[in-house]
């Protein structure tokens, strides 16, 4: 800080007064115990400040702090008089001037952004300041005067900066002692020892700069919204963040942070929502996991950001709609199909069938070529809009119906829905298609690889297994940078489930040796699979930096275990702070070598099991937590017996003599490209992408998009579908790494693409897999037995044996088949009932 001074006070209703008869030892390390609120209180009143009472740091008499608190002369008078707070310590009310609170101690960086905020809005001059720290230590709070005094602030200027004032906090003064046992002292501006009370007047002005930096939009200006937090969302524009929601997102600190930053955090999401920033599901979604990470996981903690986003929500929440009124007159040609779905009523009466007709009439006049307000107007008029009529927030939720569905309408006129061709997503064109079929790279060339060396040619587990090469031998020579606190590493989860005796087993040994091939005799990466989360946390620590992987079979086991308590509970929120890059810190007696210790880490997870058994023991919640949207999920073919089974198969010539050959080649291969990519740059490397390869997965995730819309797992589908977004960005990337390159071309990003198609099938599978009900899970279950086998025809009989259950039970399920148009009514043949697949086609 500067060491100008001058006495502004004076200038701005201040009457410069000297300390009365108070005086305080100023010393900052032992404090004289026996000067108390009762004994400055009224001293304190003489100089102009207004001064409460506290029981340590806490604890304090109501109503004398916030908006509506007050001090009077009448209550400190009380408060000497009160046996209870007379021996207390003495608390600062704001009124007319700020303090600005540096935090310099620990993990608390406050002197180093005030001096980054200064090089930003000029230096704040020298001024009165206060602090139980010692002379000449910068955590203190340093006093400014304002001009207005009614003008409200943000309760931080940065991560370990508070901004005091009549409404956020207050300020512990001489004589109160710290919990640590030193005093408070004041110092002047040139930072000596005040004995006794300053001078208000000697406080510095605020500069201007400064003021506008942390000006608040007045609180009268807000209006809150009436409604939970899940309701308000519904109210925000869709679509991609906009810049200033990305500029929220690099305010979120990378480390630990406390309930005042996360308040802070919550409150200025919930502004930009309520201005019309798009994004902010997402961002939501984001600040959760921050506050939420492991080890903080607690319900204390879940309530408390809870409480934090309803309490902005309800003070500040409702959107910011320039003009909400409606035409009053009408002069529109309404053709059939406008009139139709003005006049529909829907046939269930409840608001979310209200809701979808209106959805449906707005994309309809919006399609006729309708304004905004013509289409709101038209709309508050109909039949769909009748439940609006009597709700006080009716118009409200009008208008932020139309303007979310003219966010969408660009991506519902321009994208076409996805295709699905068979049981499977198809997003390349056939040009597309046929150059991908074309392009020789290392995943190619292991496919290649693995068919000469299996005897069970699985092709999804070996698709699946080249990204996990990749992910494990270079997640940590490159990043993503991405909006955010942080760039987005190119590590992997992966789920490869498919029956038993498919293959899956064989493929991962394949895979694994080829890892093996590309890592330093004495830093293997494969860690395996059994810890728990404490001896992970060890091991990842002491492995700061490097890339690792944990392995394992019988993903139900696992779930199961991590669910149900025991060694490995506390597992799933550990592996969710771990995708991030962050290892957990420990902090153990018996681990004096790592406890405390910051680690980082590219950290892949491959999970093998069977469809069957994993979702026994799953439901609705992993997805729902946004844990499961983590993972690439892949699903082998159905095992089918031939007679190439049984027949014997010995390798010849260069074959058999070159198990080694090929994980050689592709560990010299990796070698160069990662060479290559720390050529004049330090690793991890910040990756780009040409932007003809930028623009086609743009069309890809406008694609994909729309794949919740109207779908029965819609609630879990949006945050999946976007994090499965996130995984072809990383599988490109890798794509490009693996060829050495720095930036990520149109190839690069179809390949990732054909891949997509064949995880999201496998993705939306289990997620109808893990949240159907046992009965649907029969079901269908059912229906992919009699898919399997020949010609997809069953015999009712055997349908009995197969199922497990009883016959009444079977006939259930048949019947349930049958009344869902997914196989024949039972018809004879040669006398005895058949089930038949219907195939269905794709809209």
């Amino acid at each position: 800080m500067g060491l100008g001074h001058s006495p502004a006070g004076e200038k701005y209703g201040f009457k410069s007064r000297k300390p009365t008869t108070t005086t305080f030892d100023a010393q900052p390390t032992d404090g004289d115990h026996s000067l108390t609120y009762e004994s400055a209180a009224l001293d304190y009143t003489l100089a102009g400040f207004k001064v409460f009472p506290t029981l340590g740091k806490d604890v304090l008499p109501k109503g004398c702090t916030g908006r509506a608190g007050t001090v009077t002369e009448e209550k400190v008078h009380e408060w000497i008089a009160d046996p209870k707070w007379a021996k207390g310590n003495t608390a600062l009310k704001f009124e007319g001037y700020i303090g600005v609170d540096v935090d310099q101690y620990d993990n608390k960086h406050g002197a180093d952004q005030l001096a980054e905020l200064e090089a930003k809005l000029g230096e704040l001059p020298a001024t009165v300041t206060s602090s139980a720290r010692g002379q000449g230590q910068p955590s203190r709070q340093n006093f400014y005067l304002i001009p207005d005094h009614k003008a409200e602030f943000v309760g931080k200027a940065a991560p370990d900066i508070d901004i005091l004032q009549a409404t956020h906090r207050y300020a512990l003064v001489a004589p109160s002692i710290h919990p640590n046992g030193s005093a408070y002292v004041w110092y002047d501006s040139e930072d000596q020892p005040i004995d006794g009370i300053p001078d208000i007047g000697d406080f510095e002005m605020l500069p201007q700069t400064w003021i506008d930096y942390l000006a608040a939009t007045p609180q009268e200006a807000h209006e809150g919204h009436t409604g939970t937090i899940e309701s308000w969302l519904e109210t925000m524009e869709a679509g991609i963040p906009e810049q200033r929601v990305r500029d929220w997102y690099g305010t979120v600190p990378t480390d630990n942070f406390g309930h005042d930053t996360m308040v802070l955090l919550a409150f200025n999401l919930v502004r930009l929502g309520a201005e019309g920033q798009s994004g902010i599901r997402e961002a939501l979604t984001f600040l959760y996991e921050a506050w939420l990470r492991f080890p903080y996981g607690t319900s204390e903690n879940q309530k408390g950001i809870d409480d934090a986003v309803l309490g902005a929500i309800l003070k500040a929440g409702a959107r910011e709609l320039e003009d909400k009124s409606l035409l009053s007159v009408l002069d529109i040609q309404y053709s059939a199909d406008l009139w139709e779905a003005m006049s529909v009523k829907p046939l269930v009466d409840n608001g979310e069938a209200y809701k979808d007709a209106r959805h449906t009439l707005i994309l309809k006049a919006l399609s006729e070529g309708l304004s905004e307000r013509e289409v709101a107007t038209l709309t508050w008029a109909s039949v769909p809009g009748q439940r609006l009529l009597s709700d006080p927030a009716g118009l409200d939720t009008l208008w932020s119906e139309v303007r979310n569905t003219i966010n969408e309408a660009p991506n519902i006129e321009t994208a076409p829905a996805p295709v699905v061709k068979g049981d499977q997503y198809s997003f390349l064109t056939e040009k597309e298609r046929a150059q991908v079929a074309e392009y020789e790279w290392f995943g190619s060339d292991y496919i290649s690889f693995a068919e000469t060396r299996v005897a069970i040619m699985n092709l999804p587990y070996h698709r699946l297994n080249r990204i996990m090469i990749m992910s494990v031998v270079l997640s940590d020579c490159g990043v993503i940078p991405v909006p955010g606190p942080r760039p987005l590493g190119t590590n992997i989860y992966m789920m490869n489930l498919g029956d038993t005796t498919t293959g899956k087993t064989e493929a991962l040994d394949l895979a694994l040796g080829v890892v093996t091939a590309c890592s330093p005799f004495d830093d293997r990466p494969d860690l395996g699979g059994d810890f728990s989360p404490e001896a992970l946390t060890d091991v990842l620590t002491r492995r700061d930096g490097k890339a690792s992987l944990f392995n394992r079979d019988e993903a139900d086991g696992f779930f199961e275990k991590a669910q149900s308590g025991g060694y490995t509970a506390g597992m799933i929120p550990a592996l969710t702070a771990l995708h991030g890059g962050t290892v957990p810190t420990i902090y153990r007696q018996g681990n004096k070598d790592v406890s405390g210790m910051h680690a980082t880490t590219q950290f892949s997870m491959y999970l093998m099991g069977t469809i069957e058994r994993l979702s026994a023991v799953l439901d609705k919640s992993l997805w729902e937590s946004g844990f499961f949207a983590r993972y690439i999920w892949t699903v082998g073919k159905p095992a089918t017996v031939s007679d190439d089974m049984f027949r014997t198969k010995l390798l010849r010539g260069d074959q058999a003599v070159s198990y080694n050959t090929m994980p050689r080649q592709f560990a010299a291969d990796m070698g160069a490209a990662k060479a290559s990519l720390a050529t004049e740059h330090l690793l991890p490397l910040a990756m780009d992408m040409t932007l003809e390869a930028e623009a086609r997965l743009d069309e890809f995730n406008i694609l994909t998009s729309s794949i919740p819309n109207g779908h029965r797992h819609a609630d879990v589908l949006v945050a999946s579908v976007h994090r499965f977004r996130t995984n072809i960005l990383k599988v490109t990337i890798l794509t490009a790494m693996s060829e050495g390159a720095t930036v990520a071309t149109l190839a690069h990003v179809l390949i990732a693409i054909e891949a997509s198609e064949e995880w999201l099938t496998a993705m939306m599978m289990m997620i109808d897999e893990t949240t159907a009900s046992h009965f649907s899970r029969q079901v269908d279950k059912l229906e992919a037995h009699i898919r399997r086998q020949a010609g997809q025809k069953l015999l009712a009989e055997k349908a009995y044996s197969w199922t497990g259950e009883d016959k009444f039970q079977t006939d259930r399920l048949i019947a349930q088949l049958v009344a869902e148009g997914r196989v024949t009514d039972a018809s004879a043949i040669g006398g005895k009932a058949t089930l038949t697949i219907i195939e269905r086609r794709a809209a």
